[in-house]
């Protein structure tokens, strides 16, 4: 077979088609793997509990109760929130940096669905925590906090 010089092609333009083809393949699969990664709002729920934590960590418990998921504000009355955040989250001190390490769809033990959303933190009086963040759907379709931990 000849190329359009009338000389036959070389041996790397003539595999090219070949090896091409698989990695546009690998291209296409890689990016619908990840809108199926995300299928499960992903990305949604770990932008929401940084949101979140932002609240926290400007030391608003109150608006951090009233931002949250209907499961947390079942679980503790707002009082009973901003004193137990007190507690926990007052003596870490300010935030020095923040890292997602894992979102991961899954459901609740009542079968909703949910993305635990684990962030490696460095407080001021803490150099290394990790906080896991429960974040459900809401009604509205809006992910929200329903629960928070810190190890």
């Amino acid at each position: 077979m000849k190329g359009r010089t009338g000389k036959p092609p070389s041996r790397a333009r003539a595999l090219l088609p070949i090896i091409a083809l698989p990695i546009m393949l690998v291209g296409v699969l890689g990016s619908l793997a990840l809108s199926a990664c995300d299928r499960h709002g992903e990305t949604a729920a770990t932008a929401s509990a940084h949101a979140w934590l932002s609240t926290v960590d400007a030391g608003n418990y109150s608006q951090s109760w009233a931002d949250a998921a209907p499961y947390l504000q079942h679980a503790a009355t707002e009082a009973a929130w901003e004193a137990s955040m007190s507690r926990m989250r007052a003596p870490l001190g300010k935030v020095l940096s923040r890292t997602t390490k894992s979102a991961v769809a899954t459901h609740t033990d009542l079968d909703d669905p949910c993305v635990i959303v684990k962030v490696e933190t460095a407080f001021e009086h803490r150099p290394s925590a990790i906080e896991t963040i429960t974040v459900m759907p809401g009604k509205d379709a809006q992910w929200k906090v329903a629960g928070y931990f810190i190890q």
